[in-house]
């Protein structure tokens, strides 16, 4: 599969994530205070399938959370999925985990 390809599915797919969050937690208007977590439970395995390497929730929550930190830092207006794919990847892929 293509980098760029690749970078796209796991964009889509954190977007979908995102909206299956935003219905879940529809009564507190999305707000959860440990959404890394819920993430990292639900993209766990296709994040794994979609980069042929196996990664651990609580492993993926981690790296959401530090995702987050330096999107806002370096680049906050950029959309956020796409931000994020390419950091899963970069460390995913890069990493012993």
């Amino acid at each position: 599969m293509f980098e760029a390809e690749r970078l796209g599915k796991l964009a889509e797919l954190l977007r979908k994530t995102s909206d299956s969050h935003a219905e879940a937690f529809a009564a507190t208007g999305g707000a959860d205070a440990d959404w890394p977590h819920w993430f990292g439970d639900r993209l766990a395995e296709p994040l794994g399938e979609l980069l042929g390497r196996s990664v651990e929730p609580g492993t993926l929550a981690a790296l959401l959370e530090e995702a987050e930190q330096e999107h806002l830092m370096t680049s906050p207006g950029r959309e956020w999925p796409a931000y994020y794919a390419e950091f899963l990847v970069s460390r995913v892929m890069r990493a012993d985990l």
